[in-house]
This record gives structure tokens, C-alpha cells and sequence, in this order.
């Protein structure tokens, strides 16, 4: 679980409009930070250490990113390296898909663009050069024990061989990657880890508990 301790930040609205977009219906807001009943949506938490190299498969389903609303959906997303992103555009306007492995325009109606990672990264931003208000990020990792947490808050990582492990939590809001001290997985065990966010999480660096 991701928790927010204390009272979240209002979340700010953002401005749909021109590049023929037009925002009808309750406003959107940023989606940088969002506490629901004290739980953090959209914060992306992996294994960081005790994993064991080896290969993985890479799954066969791809990940999509859309397009939709002059927004991108999902805002924080994660996939595996070697396995397919797809960016589609489903509005009916022209959009642009700026990321640091290239830059593309995507036409209404055109195909989804394909992207494949070879190495891992957290927090890899896309924009739309057309629409400046339109992000998203991608966190990848060489292994499939990673989660984006929904608006619960909460995770659930798949099975690991018994042993020491750490956890590290990622968010937009507070960009700076937050560490769980080492923890052992016990044989035919669980482990229930929570993440703790505040106000000050910004200034400095919180342990979960």
C-alpha cells in the first residue's frame, strides 16, 4: 500500500483548449498526485535488489498508452523490457508523441506506435508538442515484479523465491526514488510492506514502514 499522511495538496486544474481540443463536462485536473481516503494512485513501485540474474520471458501482451480526451491515459504506466508499448491516438485530432527515443505525429486514425525498451528506466516523460498540457510516464524495468498502484493504493507483486529483497517507490509528485530497508520474503510466506508519503516528502526522503 502507498499512503499519504496528512492533507494532499489540492489538485490543480488544467486548461483544455486550442489544437482542437475542447474539455467539456467536470474540469480535469493534474494528475501528478492523486489521494483518495489517504491512498496514493499512480505510484509506481519495483524491486530494486535481490532478484537473481536471470532471463525472463518477455510478455507476449503488449502495454497500451492512448490518447483520449487531449489527455494520455493511463498517466503512469509500466512495462517489462523487450515487451511492446503501444501510443495509440484515439481522439480526432492530430497529436504528437515526444519521448527521449524519438518524436512522432500521429493523425487521427492512424496505426499505434510501437516502442520496445532494451534498458530500464523510471519515470521515462512523453508529451504532445501540440497540446502542452498532455503528459505521461513510463517506468521499465528488466523483470515483471513492478505494479502502478490504482486508486486504492494499493500493489501486489508477483511470487518470488524466498530471500532478501528491497523495495523502491516512485512517484511524479516527489520524484526522488524512495527505498524500504532490506526485508525477508520467508518460504510459503507474505510480506505486507507500506509506502508513507507526506507534504514534506518533496524536501526530503520518508521511509516506508
Amino acid at each position: 500500500m502507498v499512503l499519504f499522511e496528512g492533507e494532499p495538496p489540492a489538485r490543480k486544474v488544467i486548461k483544455i483548449a486550442g489544437g482542437g481540443c475542447q474539455h467539456e463536462g467536470d474540469p480535469q485536473l493534474k494528475e501528478d498526485l492523486i489521494v483518495t481516503d489517504g491512498r496514493v494512485a499512480l505510484a509506481y513501485v519495483y524491486v530494486s535488489k535481490g532478484l537473481a540474474e536471470e532471463e525472463r520471458p518477455v510478455p507476449e501482451e503488449p502495454v497500451y498508452l492512448d490518447q483520449v480526451g487531449c489527455m494520455y491515459s493511463p498517466h503512469v504506466i509500466c512495462v517489462q523490457l523487450g515487451q511492446k508499448l503501444l501510443v495509440r491516438n484515439s481522439d480526432t485530432t492530430l497529436h504528437n508523441v515526444n519521448w527521449p527515443g524519438g518524436n512522432k505525429m500521429q493523425p487521427a486514425g492512424s496505426k499505434p506506435l510501437e516502442v520496445v525498451y532494451d534498458r530500464p528506466g523510471v519515470g521515462v516523460f512523453y508529451r504532445c508538442d501540440i497540446h502542452p498540457w498532455m503528459s505521461a510516464f513510463v517506468c521499465v524495468a528488466d523483470h515483471p515484479f513492478q505494479q502502478v498502484t490504482g486508486e486504492d493504493g494499493a500493489f501486489s507483486l508477483p511470487e518470488v523465491p524466498p530471500g532478501p529483497y528491497e523495495l523502491v517507490l516512485w512517484t511524479e509528485k516527489f520524484t526522488n526514488d524512495r527505498g524500504l530497508p532490506a526485508f525477508e520474503v520467508p518460504p510459503g510466506g507474505e510480506v505486507v510492506v507500506t509506502f508513507r508519503l507526506s507534504a514534506d516528502s518533496g524536501r526530503r526522503r520518508r521511509r516506508g514502514r
